[in-house]
């Protein structure tokens, strides 16, 4: 009998860090903004589709590829996973194409992040069959 320890041949890359879609407007040079980047990954202050309705100052946004799977199916499909950051530093959350593409059509109309003073938005919804539609307006 081998007294050899067995060693994994395979490292973090298996899990798809690095295949796996991530953007910010944050600085990463920053200590401060790596320590917010890790909030943002592991556990936010609010969902942003329970905030429908309510003013947001947006300062910064963080995207990343998450895992989905589907209940039913147990399907596995990829998604982004957007944590925006207001003014007073607190991180709101959703998995969501539509709310991605609604700030991308921000960006576009106020300019790229950060913004310092906060962008108020809004998170709204309308529905669309048996569906929720999100999306951003601004205040």
């Amino acid at each position: 009998m081998s007294e050899e320890i067995a060693v994994p041949a395979v490292g973090l890359e298996a899990f798809g860090i690095q295949n796996a879609r991530v953007a910010t407007s944050l600085n990463l040079e920053s200590v401060e903004n790596r320590k917010v980047i890790l909030r943002c990954l592991q556990d936010c202050d609010k969902r942003l589709t329970e905030e429908v309705g309510e003013t947001i100052k947006v300062t910064d946004y963080f995207i990343h590829d998450v895992e989905c799977r589907n209940e039913k199916t147990g399907e596995v499909t990829t998604a982004p996973r957007l944590v925006l950051i207001d003014k007073s530093g607190k991180t709101h959350e959703c998995v969501s194409e539509t709310l991605v593409g609604s700030l991308k059509n921000l960006c576009f109309v106020y300019g790229k992040p950060p913004w310092p003073d906060g962008l108020a938005i809004v998170p709204k919804m309308k529905r669309k069959g048996e569906r929720n539609i999100y999306f951003f307006e601004c205040k």
